[in-house]
């Protein structure tokens, strides 16, 4: 399967390519929160549409697809340590997001006292020459003979998957000049007579956003039903539930599992569309 757009949580990389086959072709394709940019990148590289909006509340995650699309992640494989991260979380978004825990971009991956174990484990993985490689790998054979028990956490390293994810977003040639961004509300976002528009929305009424000011806020549920309502542009909505005496289910996409405040839980993904858009 294919991966898209950023690792992020919430992700519809999964999902992706079924909800690009559900959307009309032609014009613009306006993604109005774009998170990790999955339904953006799969749209690109769909030929469906001529040009590409992403927008999100958070100034950095559009920004963090474009650059990435633009190869400005391609290898950067440069290991960051604890201190590193810490002085440089709240001024790079990239280096935030990769080196923390479920990239949320506060605190960093692994404990403090794992962090040498892992930095040998990282540059034994990335490192360019088989002597550089040899090197490293004796000493990590030395962690793990001294302490076993981080052979099954070592093998989950996060890091350099993402760190993979980011720079094969440019692995496709895509036209990066077709993707204009923007980082403000949905409903600012300025939109053509041609095209479609897709909302991955905060689910279900109990999720927070965060903005660029760092504060966590609800979303409006009611103002989105009533602005989707008053489009000419058809609006696509990826939600588990929306109200039925207002909105339609169109597709059913497949089963999503989020994990929050140590739970776990299951829901059904589907696609939605305002009832006024099939009537």
């Amino acid at each position: 399967m294919t991966n898209y757009g950023l690792p992020y949580r919430g992700s519809k990389s999964k999902f992706a390519e079924k909800i690009i086959s559900k959307l009309p072709s032609g014009g613009v394709f306006y993604d109005l929160f774009c998170g990790g940019g999955a339904v953006t990148h799969s749209a690109m590289r769909s030929g469906k549409w001529d040009l590409f909006v992403m927008n999100d509340i958070n100034t950095a995650q559009s920004q963090l697809f474009k650059n990435a699309l633009e190869g400005k992640y391609k290898n950067a494989y440069d290991w960051v340590g604890l201190q590193q991260f810490n002085a440089l979380k709240n001024k790079d978004a990239f280096i935030a997001s990769v080196w923390s825990f479920n990239s949320n971009k506060r605190s960093y991956f692994v404990a403090k006292d794992l962090e040498e174990p892992y930095e040998i484990l990282h540059k034994t993985i990335v490192c360019e020459t088989p002597e550089e490689r040899f090197s490293y790998f004796r000493k990590l054979a030395r962690v793990l003979k001294k302490n076993p028990d981080l052979i099954d956490n070592m093998i989950r390293n996060p890091v350099v998957g993402r760190i993979a994810r980011y720079s094969g977003v440019s692995n496709i040639a895509l036209d990066s000049s077709k993707l204009k961004i923007y980082s403000c509300d949905y409903k600012e976002v300025p939109l053509t007579e041609q095209g479609v528009i897709y909302c991955d929305i905060p689910y279900s009424r109990s999720e927070l956003y965060k903005g660029d000011d760092g504060e966590r806020k609800k979303f409006d549920y009611e103002d989105f039903y009533d602005w989707c309502e008053q489009q000419t542009l058809p609006v696509f909505i990826s939600e588990s539930n929306m109200p039925l005496d207002r909105f339609d289910c169109i597709a059913i996409m497949g089963q999503r599992v989020s994990a929050f405040a140590g739970t776990v839980a299951t829901a059904t993904e589907k696609l939605w569309v305002p009832k006024h858009q099939i009537t």
